[in-house]
Parts: C-alpha cells; sequence; structure tokens
C-alpha cells in the first residue's frame, strides 16, 4: 500500500484546515548531561613489557650457581643505576606537577569567562564549585586586609608615639645637662661662701679678747652667713628644678621604652589574630586554586577547549607531568625486573667466598 491511500482511510482529512501557530514556539535550551565519570588513563598504562625488559637489561637467571655470580654483580650495579635514575625522575616529576596545578589553575581562571560552554558541556557544578570557592578565597583575603590594616594602623601609632616622645626627651635632656651645670656652679659658690662663714668666725673667736674688733668681726660673720643662706636658697632651688626636670625626663623615658617594647613585638612576630587570618585566607587560596585545576581538568576531559593560551600552556604541562610519570614508573619496573632467587644465590656464592678469603687471611697472619 502506498502512503498515499491512507488519505481514503479518512474522507474528512481533505476538509480539515491546515494548523496554523501565531508564533514559533522558542527552542528550550537544555543543558547536557555531564559526560559519564570515567577512570583517566594512567601514563603508565601504555607501558610495554618490551620496553621494561630492554631498559632493563638483566637477563633472565642462569641455573647454574657459578653463573648467578657475575648475573648478582649485574643486578647489583644495573639496579643502582636505574633507582638513581628514578629517584632524579621522581623530583622532576613533583616539580612538573606543581607546575601543571598551577597552570591548570590558571587554565580554569580562563574558563570562568566560557560559563556558557562550561554549562552546555554539564560542568555546572564544577562551576558552581570554583565559584563558591573564588569567593571564600575573597571573604578570607578581605578580612586578611582589614586585619593587616588594623595592624598597620596600630603599628603607626605606636611609632607616632615613639617620635613624639623622643622630641619629648631630648629638651629635657638638654634642660636637665644646663640646670645640672648650673647647680654645680652654685655648689661651688655655696662652698665657698660657707667656708668664708667659717673664717669669719673663726676669727670672732679668735679676738674674744679685744673688744673694739668684735664689733666688726661680728658684721663680717653676720653678712658672710647671711651670703651662705641666700646662696643655699639658690641651691635649693636649682636641685628642686632639676629633679622635677629628671621627674619628667624619666617618666618620658619610661613611655618611650613601653612604645619601643611594642613595636619590636609587632615586629618581631604578627599578632595571633593576624596569623589566623593569614592561615585561613592561605587555605581558602589553596581550595580556590585546586577548584579552579579540578574546573580545567573536567573542561578538558570534556573537550571543552577555548582558544586560549593558558589552555595550551595547561595540556603541554600535563603532558610534561605525564611524560615523567611514565618515565619513572618504567625505571621503577624496570629495576625490579630481575630474577630475586638467582640474585640471591649469586650473593650468597659471593658471600661465602668473602668469607673464606678472610679466614685464610686471618689464618696466614696467625
Amino acid at each position: 500500500m502506498a502512503f498515499d491511500d491512507f488519505d481514503e482511510l479518512d474522507p474528512f482529512m481533505q476538509d480539515l484546515p491546515a494548523l496554523e501557530l501565531a508564533e514559533e514556539r522558542p527552542k528550550k535550551v537544555e543543558e547536557r548531561a555531564a559526560p559519564a565519570a570515567r577512570k583517566p588513563k594512567k601514563p603508565e598504562d601504555s607501558i610495554r613489557e618490551a620496553e621494561v625488559r630492554a631498559l632493563s637489561n638483566m637477563a633472565e637467571g642462569p641455573g647454574n650457581p657459578l653463573s648467578a655470580v657475575p648475573y648478582a654483580l649485574l643486578v647489583f650495579f644495573r639496579r643502582r643505576e636505574l633507582l638513581q635514575k628514578a629517584e632524579e625522575l621522581a623530583g622532576r616529576h613533583a616539580a612538573a606537577t606543581k607546575a601543571a596545578k598551577g597552570a591548570a589553575a590558571r587554565a580554569g581562571r580562563v574558563l570562568l569567562g566560557h560559563r556558557a560552554e562550561l554549562e552546555g558541556a554539564g560542568l555546572s557544578g564544577a562551576l558552581r564549585v570554583a565559584d563558591a570557592a573564588l569567593d571564600r578565597a575573597g571573604d578570607q583575603g578581605a578580612k586578611l586586609a582589614a586585619t593587616q590594616a588594623e595592624l598597620k594602623q596600630e603599628r603607626a601609632q605606636v611609632e607616632a608615639t615613639i617620635g613624639r616622645l623622643e622630641a619629648d626627651a631630648q629638651p629635657l635632656r638638654d634642660r636637665e645637662a644646663k640646670y645640672a651645670r648650673e647647680l654645680e656652679v652654685l655648689e661651688h659658690e655655696l662652698k665657698r661662701r660657707e667656708a668664708a662663714a667659717q673664717r669669719a668666725e673663726i676669727e670672732l673667736r679668735n679676738a674674744l679678747g679685744v673688744p673694739e674688733r668684735q664689733v666688726d668681726l661680728q658684721a663680717a660673720l653676720d653678712a658672710r652667713s647671711a651670703e651662705a643662706r641666700e646662696q643655699q636658697e639658690r641651691v635649693n632651688g636649682k636641685a628642686a628644678a632639676l629633679r622635677e626636670i629628671r621627674k619628667g625626663l624619666t617618666d618620658t623615658m619610661e613611655r618611650l621604652e613601653r612604645a619601643r617594647r611594642t613595636k619590636r613585638e609587632l615586629d618581631a612576630a604578627p599578632e595571633p589574630e593576624v596569623q589566623q587570618a593569614a592561615q585561613a585566607s592561605e587555605g581558602a587560596g589553596a581550595e580556590a586554586e585546586a577548584a579552579l585545576a579540578k574546573l580545567a581538568e573536567v573542561a578538558r576531559a570534556a573537550d571543552v577547549s577555548p582558544d586560549a593560551p593558558e589552555l595550551a600552556r595547561m595540556d603541554k604541562a600535563c603532558r610534561h607531568r605525564d611524560d615523567l610519570r611514565r618515565e619513572l614508573v618504567l625505571h621503577q619496573r624496570a629495576a625490579d625486573r630481575y630474577d630475586a632467587k638467582a640474585f640471591k644465590t649469586g650473593a650468597a656464592v659471593i658471600g661465602l667466598v668473602t668469607l673464606v678469603l678472610l679466614v685464610i687471611v686471618v689464618l696466614m697472619i696467625v
């Protein structure tokens, strides 16, 4: 039956008007489901047994015990060479892994500008995780900046206090030195006047038998004593002023030392609040970098690759890391590919021969 024959089954179909839509229905944009998670192929999975055998260069163990001796020596030196190379490769692989993570994180930042492609590839979940991690890192960074600003302000206040106290202390030092010199001069003059009063008193006692001289000598003693008392008052006043200056200077220097000690403490180690904020910011930053790197990795697995140099650099870094990983595992497998039984036999023979030779040498010496 032809397709046109179906029209005869419903004669009313010819009379039905054609359906018309007022406007075209917009196409629903559906997010493509994320690709099924599959375990990524490890770089070492491509290593063939022939490669391991060729790199090992240690043939199968001989059956003859005497032939096991050179075999044991061969295995010993060849394994040492391979393990040394593996150790070098392990260090290079660790550095390459770190570099690849950094490149992936930078690529992840670039991918944040291609949200439509990521969402279309079903990577909305990884995108949300990266956004949340970046938000946390931003919050912790802002807290750290605020805490550091407070510490900076506190340090600035302490430095300003130190500057002000140093400025106050210098005039006090100058006044102290000036008053100390003046007091020394006044005390010297006081001693001179006290000595003059003592001489006048001695002369008066010596003239007790000469009444006509006593009047003049008494007047001289009174004058010298008055001068000494006046000078003593000057000394007392200057000494009191000097004590006040020294008291103010001592107080200023104590406050200055406290301020300097506070500054040394601030410079020596940050306050606990700053340390906690720094640790939180560092941790959040590391989580954000890891989330960005993960975003780049899943995007790479989903073949989301916008034209950006950061993604090309990430691919190069990842390939370099994988190449080193493959080379590392290849050397490790090659180092372990030998006949352990034959090696032990050869080593035992070498040990026995060495022991016999040692006994012979000892007997010859004795």
